[in-house]
């Protein structure tokens, strides 16, 4: 995911640090989410025999995924609170009580 909610990018693509950065992350996230819902929902919410598609269009769609994906790959995974408190979780000992005679 790129923007989870409003916390870190999931998948950042650059150091998100300057105003500029963040920008790019949220725009890369809005032309991901424009893409699934103009070509997806559509296609599942009406008969594909009222939607035509021009193998130009289909082209331009396969350029814009390329460099979406070119994007990505170079992306890097920023660790999150809850992959944190999980690897935490998995690497703490757990500690038995010890009964003591008195």
């Amino acid at each position: 995911m790129l923007m989870p909610g409003r916390g870190t990018a999931r998948a950042a693509i650059n150091a998100n640090v300057t105003g500029p950065e963040l920008d790019e992350q949220k725009g890369l996230a809005n032309l991901l989410k424009g893409l699934f819902s103009m070509y997806r929902n559509p296609a599942a919410h009406e008969p594909r025999l009222h939607r035509t598609v021009t193998d130009g269009e289909l082209l331009e769609l396969l350029t814009t995924l390329s460099m979406v994906h070119r994007r990505l790959d170079g992306a890097h995974v920023t660790p999150q609170l809850s992959d944190r408190v999980r690897r935490t979780a998995l690497c703490t000992p757990t500690v038995k009580p010890v009964d003591v005679m008195w």
